[in-house]
C-alpha cells in the first residue's frame, strides 16, 4: 500500500484527544480503518481535507502535548470546516495557493507571513481590496480564479486539489465552471485537463463581467450548439473509469499474477448428493448458540484436509525457494461494492465445521460493514472463490500471489448420469483449481481433486 484515502475528521481543531483515541477514517487498500493518535494531547491542525489521499507515512494532523503553549492555529485551506479561515484576506488565500503550488499534490504549506509571498503570483490591484465577505451570488463580476480557487468554507469555497488550482490558474480557467469527480465533487487535475481540450482555443475560459444570468457558473463565451451535449456525454464514461483504491490494487495484483505465474486449470466434477443428505443432518441437530455450518463451509474444511495431504498446493514461491506455511490459512473471496475482498479463515485444519462456520460468518459481516483489519485478509495460503449462488456452472480463478493455487467452486445443479448402468438425477458440483506450475505439477493438482472429491462424497470424514 503506497496511499489511502482521508474519509473522515473524528476530532476537530481544538478538540482534546488521548493516546490511541481514534483521530480519522482512512480508506486502505481493502477496507476502511481508524487511526489512532500517537499522543495525548490537543489538535492543533489538520492538514487535509476529507476525501484527500494522502501518502504512507505523510503526516495528516498536528497535536500539542499538554504543557506546550503555542497558539491553536486557524484552519487552512486544507480544512473543510468553517471558522477562522474564511475571514482570511484575498492575499492570505493568495499566499496558501501559491506556497501549495510548489509542492507535490496533496502537501501543504503552513505560511506565517503571506506578505512575503504577496506577490506570488501577482494581483490586480482591483481585486486587493475586495472584501471576502461579498455574497457570492451579488450581480457582479465573478472572482477571478486566484480568488475563487482558494476560496473556502461550508459551501463558499471551490473543492478542489493544489494541483487542480495551479493548472487552472494557469491556463486562466475559473473552477467554479467545472464539474469535479473526485471525493465530496472534489476537483482534481483530471476534470481541468477535461475542461480545457473541450474548451474552444481561443475561448475566454474565467468568468467574464456580464449582466446576471440565471447560470452565472458557466463561462459566457459561446459555444457551438452540440458542446453541453457532448459535455453531458463524456461525463458519464469518465466517472466509470474513475478507479477506487481498492480497484487500483485488485488490477495492479491481478495483472502482476497473469503476468508472472505460469497458471494451469484442471476441473473435475462432484457428486453432491451426500453432502446435501449430512448439511440436512447437521442443520436438524443444530445445538443452540454454535454457528450453523453450510455447504461452504464442509469445502473449506475439504480443502484443509486435502491440502494436509498434498502440502505442496498449499505451498509459496519465494523465487529461490519453496515455502511451506506452518498452517493452513483459506482465504474466501466475497464481493464487495466496488472490488472483491478475500478475508482468511486461519488453521482450518484444526478446526471443526462449527469453528469454520463462526468464523466465515463473522469475517463475511466484516467485510460487508467495510470493518475488516490487516491481520483479517493478510497470510492466506490458499483461497476459495464460489460463484455458485449465481448459477455459474463452471469458471476459473486467477491465483492471488504469492499462493500456488486457488479453487473455483461452481452450482450445484441437477444433471442426468449414469449410476450402476442406470440413468438417475443427482445434484453434481464442478470445480477448478487454478496453479502455479512452478510448484504445482499437473498431477499433483489432479490429485489434489481427487482427495477433495472423496473428502465430499464421503462427508462423515470432515468430522473425524
Amino acid at each position: 500500500m503506497e496511499e489511502g484515502t482521508l474519509i473522515r475528521w473524528l476530532k476537530k481543531e481544538g478538540e482534546e484527544v488521548t493516546e490511541n483515541e481514534p483521530i480519522a477514517e482512512i480508506e486502505t487498500d481493502k477496507a476502511a480503518m481508524e487511526i489512532p493518535s500517537f499522543v495525548t494531547g490537543t489538535i492543533s491542525r489538520l492538514l487535509f481535507e476529507e476525501g484527500a489521499v494522502v501518502p504512507v507515512g505523510q503526516p495528516i494532523a498536528g497535536v500539542l502535548e499538554p504543557g506546550e503553549t503555542e497558539a491553536i492555529e486557524a484552519p487552512t485551506a486544507s480544512t473543510t470546516d468553517a471558522g477562522p479561515a474564511e475571514e482570511a484576506s484575498p492575499a492570505t488565500d493568495q499566499a496558501v495557493e501559491a506556497s501549495q503550488a510548489e509542492q507535490p499534490p496533496g502537501v501543504l504549506a503552513h505560511v506565517t507571513n503571506p506578505e512575503t509571498v504577496q506577490e506570488t503570483p501577482p494581483q490586480p490591484p482591483k481585486e486587493e481590496t475586495r472584501a471576502p465577505s461579498a455574497a457570492p451570488g451579488a450581480p457582479i463580476a465573478p472572482p477571478s480564479p486566484e480568488e475563487a480557487a482558494p476560496a473556502a468554507g461550508n459551501g463558499d469555497r471551490v473543492l478542489a486539489s493544489p494541483l487542480a488550482k495551479k493548472i487552472a490558474a494557469d491556463a486562466g480557467v475559473d473552477l467554479r465552471a467545472l464539474q469535479g469527480t473526485g471525493p465530496n465533487g472534489r476537483i482534481v487535475e483530471a476534470d481541468v485537463k477535461e475542461y480545457l481540450q473541450r474548451t474552444p482555443e481561443g475561448a475566454p475560459r474565467t468568468a467574464q463581467p456580464a449582466p446576471p444570468t440565471t447560470q452565472p457558473a458557466t463561462p459566457p463565451a459561446p459555444q457551438p450548439a452540440p458542446q453541453p451535449m457532448a459535455s453531458q456525454h463524456l461525463a458519464a464514461p469518465r466517472d466509470e473509469r474513475k478507479l477506487s483504491t481498492m480497484r487500483k490494487t485488485i488490477a495492479r495484483r491481478l495483472l502482476e499474477s497473469k503476468q508472472s505465474i505460469p497458471h494451469f486449470y484442471v476441473t473435475t466434477e462432484i457428486d453432491m448428493g451426500a453432502a446435501q443428505e449430512f448439511h440436512a443432518q447437521l442443520k436438524a441437530a443444530q445445538v443452540e448458540g454454535r454457528a450453523k455450518s453450510s455447504i461452504v463451509d464442509m469445502i473449506v474444511k475439504a480443502c484443509a484436509l486435502a491440502l494436509v495431504k498434498y502440502p505442496d498446493v498449499n505451498a509459496q514461491f519465494t523465487g529461490e525457494a519453496i515455502r511451506y506455511p506452518a498452517n493452513v490459512n483459506i482465504g474466501y473471496a466475497i464481493t464487495v461494492e466496488g472490488g472483491l475482498m478475500v478475508p482468511v479463515i486461519r488453521e482450518c485444519e484444526r478446526k471443526t465445521l462449527h469453528q469454520i462456520a463462526g468464523d466465515r460468518r463473522a469475517l463475511v459481516e466484516k467485510t460487508q460493514a467495510g470493518k475488516l483489519t490487516p491481520p483479517e485478509y493478510e497470510g492466506g495460503t490458499f483461497t476459495i472463490s464460489n460463484m455458485g449462488t449465481f448459477d455459474v456452472e463452471s469458471f476459473i480463478a486467477i491465483v492471488n500471489p504469492p499462493q500456488s493455487a486457488i479453487l473455483a467452486v461452481g452450482s450445484i445443479l441437477d444433471q442426468v448420469v449414469a449410476v450402476d448402468g442406470q440413468m438417475e438425477i443427482r445434484p453434481r458440483m464442478k470445480v477448478t483449481l487454478s496453479a502455479d506450475h512452478r510448484v504445482v505439477d499437473g498431477v499433483l493438482a489432479a490429485q489434489f481433486l481427487q482427495e477433495l472429491k472423496r473428502l465430499l462424497q464421503n462427508p462423515i470424514s470432515l468430522v473425524e
